[in-house]
């Protein structure tokens, strides 16, 4: 009889092991996918400010050159390079992204994300590469968004975080109304700015949340009125500080 309890005892507590570690393998997939999003998260804000700061734009000239060409030669080399990017540098970063994007969609497989989600992820990081290998940095911002699109989605699947979830959402629809109307699409960065008003107002209902983050809240709120007012005044120089100042804060 006691071998017989004990060899009960000993089976149930190897399907509890068991349990305890497929539990354990769930979690820390969940956690993973969750910190891969965030890095990619951070690389794409980086990207972005960068465009937002002018750091990707080509500054250094070859004026005191010693060839001394001449004054007018080195007016018309001026010309030609403001206005332009450094794409190196921009690729570079870019390949981080790629680089991450191939262990995220992996985990993503593994958290049943749908697979026509997973490849227009794939698709939109392809898209950038190719767009700025071009020069067109145009369309590379537009694949960047629809990229950035992409990652509150994947976090709302994978996690019942409501904050962490919020937070990438308003994050991207700050990010999509800069990107709207540094493309020219000033209608659709009306838009996603009025979005991200919405989601900020609908925040505020929940109680909890006020009362933790109330300064925050208030602050925030604050900076998406004005970028809000930049976009409607259309001035590309106060959408850029205005942005600057909102997404630092949040």
């Amino acid at each position: 009889m006691n071998k017989k309890v004990n060899f009960i005892f000993i089976i149930c507590l190897f399907l509890i092991v068991l349990t305890g570690c497929s539990r354990d393998k769930k979690y820390s997939i969940e956690d993973k996918v969750t910190e891969e999003i965030k890095y990619i998260e951070n690389i794409l804000i980086n990207i972005v400010n960068n465009f937002a700061t002018g750091n990707y734009e080509v500054r250094n000239t070859n004026l005191n050159d010693e060839s001394n060409e001449g004054k007018e030669n080195d007016i018309e080399n001026l010309a030609i390079e403001i206005g332009t990017y450094n794409t190196e540098s921009i690729l570079e970063d870019t390949r981080k992204i790629e680089e991450a994007s191939n262990r995220i969609m992996v985990d993503l497989a593994i958290e049943n994300i749908d697979n026509e989600d997973i490849t227009k992820f794939s698709d939109g990081i392809n898209k950038m590469l190719i767009n700025i290998s071009k020069e067109d940095e145009r369309e590379y911002l537009v694949e960047l968004n629809n990229v950035f699109a992409l990652l509150p989605n994947f976090e709302a699947k994978i996690s019942n975080n409501v904050n962490d979830i919020f937070e990438r959402r308003i994050k991207y629809f700050t990010i999509s109304s800069f990107i709207s109307f540094s493309v020219g699409d000033k209608e659709l960065a009306k838009s996603q700015v009025e979005k991200l008003e919405n989601e900020y107002l609908e925040k505020q209902k929940v109680v909890e949340y006020v009362e933790e983050h109330k300064y925050n809240l208030n602050k925030i709120y604050l900076l998406i009125q004005e970028l809000k007012k930049a976009i409607e005044t259309d001035s590309e120089a106060l959408v850029k500080e205005k942005y600057l100042l909102l997404i630092d804060e949040i």
